[in-house]
């Protein structure tokens, strides 16, 4: 009898990790025509926290980034801090369209007493609701945020990764090389973090602003124009670049790492 149940022990041990190693292929994977660069891993696996999960920062004081809106993507997505779940926003609206992260709730279509048979026959079923558009150019930069900030919006810091597409639902290491700051049509100060990829043409050769209008005359003036209007005229206004700085900058000093260190949370 032991035997047989250090046998069944096994078998059930060696079948989680086949159903792991899938999921580890998964995560290679693009989901079905819609919902095209988001990863996988992240809808089969449903156990990563955007917010909570990764650190703020990696090694060599580069900064960790969950992508949330590749290049080129006009559906806004956002990371709930409570939950830690990648949805898409449908703020304007009511309730998710998707979710990757935890499990959360979905509403549904609740039949009353009286509707036509077609209607009667939605009971139950999912919900659909329009996500909120970016009714404009699409993203000009791979749009995420960083873990474990609060920005004074109440939600996560912003950053603006520049380069190719990357997967919705990424977690990416990048190198932090300025910021800009806005004022919000409700007054608030708003920061949107700028990064660069290492191991790319702009990763291995930006550092900084000035490198940045060096290395590649012009981004500046784009990423300004675009989250100036991305939203609506006048959504934000007064925009200042600030340089990067240092890792140990206080968030009174007007660079970008001051910004990063004052939203920590």
């Amino acid at each position: 009898m032991k035997r047989i149940l250090i046998f069944v022990l096994f078998l059930i041990s060696s079948l989680s990790t086949a159903v792991w190693a899938l999921d580890d292929v998964r995560c290679d994977e693009l989901l079905p025509k819609g919902l095209e660069f988001t990863k996988n891993c992240q809808a089969v696996k449903t156990k990563l926290n955007f917010w909570a999960g990764p650190t703020t920062f990696a090694a060599n004081g580069l900064l960790n980034a969950v992508v949330t809106m590749p290049v080129g993507t006009n559906v806004q997505w956002l990371v709930d801090v409570q939950t830690g779940v990648l949805k898409a926003d449908t703020s304007s609206n009511t309730g998710p369209v998707v979710v990757l992260g935890p499990s959360v709730a979905v509403p549904t279509v609740v039949s009353e007493k009286g509707k036509c048979k077609e209607h009667q026959e939605d009971e139950g079923k999912p919900a659909v609701v329009p996500p909120n558009l970016i009714n404009y150019l699409g993203q000009v930069a791979n749009y995420g945020i960083v873990p474990h900030t609060i920005g004074n919006d109440l939600k996560p810091l912003d950053i603006l990764i520049l380069g190719t597409p990357m997967l919705r639902g990424s977690v990416k290491t990048v190198k932090l090389i300025g910021a800009i700051q806005f004022t919000s049509v409700d007054g608030f100060v708003v920061n949107k973090l700028l990064a660069v990829l290492p191991g790319t043409f702009l990763g291995d050769n930006v550092n900084n602003l000035e490198d940045l209008d060096t290395k590649a005359n012009g981004v500046k003036s784009i990423l300004q124009t675009w989250l100036e209007n991305a939203n609506g005229v006048g959504a934000l206004t007064n925009p200042v670049f600030l340089d990067v700085g240092t890792p140990s900058d206080g968030g009174l000093s007007g660079t970008a790492y001051g910004v990063l260190n004052d939203s920590i949370f």
